[in-house]
């Protein structure tokens, strides 16, 4: 039996551990990392109905600030979603997905629904959109995530471990540990039995609903208020505000669940949520070297080096390094601190913030006084 699948692409987020390419102004989905075309574009192509699997139009999730940019790359490739779902303040993905599960349930109730990011890199397209398809058949009342093959000690993904046997080629999961310590990731790799949070996520509307009222219950409600408190026009629905922390579904839900399956998936996946992961995702050349733009290499190996634009970059007698040059800054780093660059962009953000009011209170300022100086965060 064939099962409709409602794809809901989530393309929130900022991308700061892609600094300085991916910004708050075009955060990574918006790029060509991994191709010729953005990851989102990617994506979404990856989602296309054929015959062999009856995908829906996607439901697309994205911040206002994104909205114009989602619609101008969705018309590059020719595809009309469903919906965008616009949020009215960052939430986290349990928030995004909850208010997603609201909308799906109004456009296909009785279609399985996909989870998807927006900023992955599947190289088997094919592969997976059979995978889904043989989920979507075994799914049932559980919620299905996809599992690859563990490959390192990665502390920036989840781990699950498998169980017995289901039907469709899934397996119950035994555990779920999100983002372990590095330690726990090397013991588990060790065990042989358990493997990588793809972060797609498959199930029923209506089982997305039970588990998130269920394990996160202000969630439920938040997304509520939003959904009920929307404004619509057309396919657009801007949702209301509805404060709150931001939460990841694998924090607020997915490791408190036991209704829980998961699908190996073996089709050249990668998170490209920082550089290590795109230089693992991405060509190499026979001395592990990723150049792209105006970018030499002399004597060195295991690199990435990027050029974004600017003046040509070359390095000499480097191992295992990273290079990024962009209009908007330079990084150069190993790749092993790859995982860090989040939080040292956030930090030179509020630097520059701070710099700017500086700037301010030491400049006289006609008709007001010249006391405008503040203090400078504490980064603390």
């Amino acid at each position: 039996m064939d099962h409709s699948v409602l794809p809901v692409i989530l393309c929130g987020g900022s991308g700061s551990r892609l600094w300085p390419l991916s910004t708050a102004e075009r955060p990574k989905p918006f790029h060509p990392l991994a191709g010729d075309e953005t990851l989102l574009q990617a994506t979404v192509r990856r989602l296309a109905p054929s015959p062999a699997a009856p995908f829906l139009a996607p439901i697309i999730v994205c911040a206002a600030a994104h909205e114009d940019l989602v619609r101008a790359q969705l018309r590059a490739i020719g595809v009309r979603p469903a919906m965008i779902v616009v949020e009215a303040e960052p939430g986290g993905t349990a928030m995004a997905t909850a208010c997603a599960i609201q909308a799906a349930t109004d456009i296909a109730p009785d279609a399985m629904v996909l989870i998807a990011p927006a900023d992955h890199h599947i190289r088997d397209s094919q592969g997976f959109r059979t995978a889904v398809m043989a989920a979507a058949g075994g799914a049932g009342d559980d919620l299905v995530l996809f599992s690859a093959r563990p490959e390192s000690p990665e502390t920036g993904y989840g781990y699950m471990r498998q169980g017995r046997s289901l039907s469709g080629g899934l397996h119950h999961i035994e555990r779920f540990i999100e983002k372990p310590a590095r330690e726990t990731a090397t013991a588990m790799i060790a065990e042989g039995e358990w493997g990588w949070n793809m972060g797609l996520f498959l199930g029923r509307a209506s089982a997305f609903q039970g588990q998130i009222v269920r394990h996160a219950p202000t969630v439920a409600a938040r997304a509520e208020a939003a959904w009920t408190g929307a404004e619509r026009r057309g396919s657009r629905v801007a949702l209301a505000a509805a404060p709150g922390p931001s939460l990841s579904l694998d924090r607020a839900v997915i490791e408190h669940s036991d209704r829980l399956a998961m699908r190996t998936c073996d089709v050249g996946w990668r998170d490209v949520g920082c550089w290590n992961a795109l230089w693992s995702a991405s060509g190499r050349d026979p001395a592990d070297n990723h150049l792209q733009g105006s970018a030499t290499v002399v004597e060195s190996s295991g690199c990435l080096v990027w050029n974004g634009g600017g003046p040509p970059v070359a390095v000499l007698g480097m191992t295992d390094v990273v290079v990024v040059s962009t209009p908007g800054g330079v990084l150069v780093m190993p790749r092993s601190r790859a995982q860090e660059v989040g939080a040292m962009s956030t930090a030179l953000a509020v630097r520059v913030f701070n710099s700017a009011v500086d700037e301010l209170g030491s400049a006289p300022q006609q008709g007001a006084p010249n006391d405008l100086h503040r203090p400078p965060l504490d980064l603390r």
